[in-house]
Formats: C-alpha cells, structure tokens, sequence
C-alpha cells in the first residue's frame, strides 16, 4: 500500500521478515541519515536519528556484533546502537517510510 504525505511515500509492510529485511538492508547501506522506532529487549518503545557506515570511535579488531544486526551512530544521543531488524517498527530513510503492521 502506498500513500504519500507531506512528500513521503509511505510503505506498509505486512510482517514479511524476508522483504522488511532487505528494505531495512538497502536503507541501512545507503549510507544516509534514518530515523524510526524500534522495540528494546526490555519491552520500550524508543526512537532513533542517526546513520550507519561510521567509522569514527571505532577501534578496530575483530567485531563482535551480529552479522544480521544493523549498526548505527545515533546523533542524538552520541553512541553506536546495534538494531535487530525484526525489533524495527517504523524506519524513514530517503523520504521513504516503512512501518510493520
């Protein structure tokens, strides 16, 4: 379903885990700013702003993150967040937003 508001093409995305992955993919390695709403493991809801491909605070050595996690530096609250995909509940990236329903 797509529907436009405020210049936005909005995206429903029926609980598809495969499609909502590579969604979250492709705007996740476009390297620009996204923001959205995901759910913590305790339960919260709580948002993020930020953009994934930063290198800056990075140490180097072998990474012990997920290969299935997205890392994002989140401007707002100046850290790296690891987001599991399925935990993602709305994601705007490129006038674009995707919500799970």
């Amino acid at each position: 379903m797509l529907t436009t508001r405020r210049n936005r093409v909005r995206i429903i995305i029926n609980n598809n885990k495969m499609n909502l992955k590579n969604k979250i993919a492709e705007a996740m390695n476009s390297g620009k700013f996204v923001s959205g709403t995901y759910l913590k493991a305790n339960g919260e809801v709580t948002s993020f702003h930020g953009r994934a491909g930063v290198g800056k605070y990075v140490k180097g050595g072998k990474s012990c993150l997920n290969p299935d996690n997205f890392l994002i530096w989140d401007i707002k609250r100046e850290r790296y967040m690891a987001l599991k995909p399925e935990n993602i509940l709305k994601l705007v990236a490129s006038n674009n937003l995707y919500e799970t329903i």
